[in-house]
């Protein structure tokens, strides 16, 4: 399932985490479709994988940081999700 071309341009998001992002795609399962980004709180025109890309675009840029590692991001991004709506 993993991408190898980018989801957005790396003006939007990095090459870095676009590269995270589907990491987490790959790790959840996360379904191609809308909604997802309602859960995100990123904006709801987006669809699943873009909002993906986009919430860890935002949460690499944030200061203070609220995750430090790959495992810190996983597990807030885990406690978003919806129960297996949009994965697995």
């Amino acid at each position: 399932m993993y991408m190898n071309h980018p989801v957005m341009t790396e003006k939007v998001v990095s090459n870095r985490n676009q590269r995270i992002a589907m990491w987490l795609i790959e790790q959840f399962e996360i379904r191609q479709g809308y909604g997802l980004a309602y859960y995100l709180k990123m904006p709801i025109c987006n669809d699943n994988y873009s909002a993906v890309c986009l919430w860890v675009q935002y949460h690499s840029l944030l200061q203070p940081k609220q995750f430090y590692t790959l495992g810190e991001l996983r597990q807030g991004f885990a406690k978003l999700l919806p129960i297996e709506k949009y994965w697995r």
